[in-house]
């Protein structure tokens, strides 16, 4: 038995693009990865997210709330990682990375917050550390391709500030950012 869901993302690339990328998630990859996603899409959690991490050539990484209080309330929530890795971390891939808070990328979480990343290339030292995939994008790559690259700053965007401050702070001092206008879950497939 496998699961699929597809999200729908709007994305403002910059002052004048928006386009849209649509996620396949598995449940049958990664079931608390999939059923968290889809519950952070349907209750709109991802709305205002910027894109903090943008490296053309590693991850593109998103979730972290415009809002304080959101993030307080799903960091201390965090849930357990999904064991076995079922698909590569390949171009287009996403797994929950661990919480910026908590440490880098290329450390191994302990736990699932709300921290999301896109392969932009195939990562396979991060299938060697232990990332679990849980979805694909099936459809916009050339959204994801487009954003803007947090690498054209000096000095990136600050994770704990976007934590503590939200999209105040990143308004203030990034306000190139790409950002997540909204998502929606579009269908549920079910196979046997």
């Amino acid at each position: 038995d496998w699961d699929m869901t597809y999200v729908r993302f709007l994305v403002q690339i910059d002052n004048s693009t928006r386009g849209e990328f649509v996620v396949e998630v598995h449940a049958s990859w990664a079931p608390f990865a999939s059923q968290h996603f889809e519950r952070l899409s349907n209750t709109g959690f991802f709305a205002g997210n910027r894109f903090f991490k943008v490296e053309k050539d590693f991850v593109a990484k998103f979730g972290l709330s415009g809002d304080p209080t959101a993030n307080k309330a799903y960091f201390t929530s965090s849930l357990p990682p999904d064991g076995e890795i079922v698909e590569s971390n390949r171009r287009g891939y996403l797994g929950f990375a661990p919480s910026s808070l908590e440490g880098d990328i290329n450390r191994i979480s302990t736990t699932i917050t709300t921290e999301v990343y896109i392969n932009y290339v195939d990562n396979p030292q991060l299938d060697d550390n232990g990332f679990v995939t849980f979805a694909r994008v099936v459809e916009g790559m050339e959204v994801i391709d487009s954003l803007y690259a947090t690498t054209e700053y000096q000095r990136g965007p600050e994770p704990f500030r976007i934590h503590l401050e939200g999209n105040r702070y990143l308004e203030a001092k990034y306000k190139d950012l790409s950002y997540i206008i909204g998502s929606r879950v579009e269908k549920k497939a079910s196979f046997s």
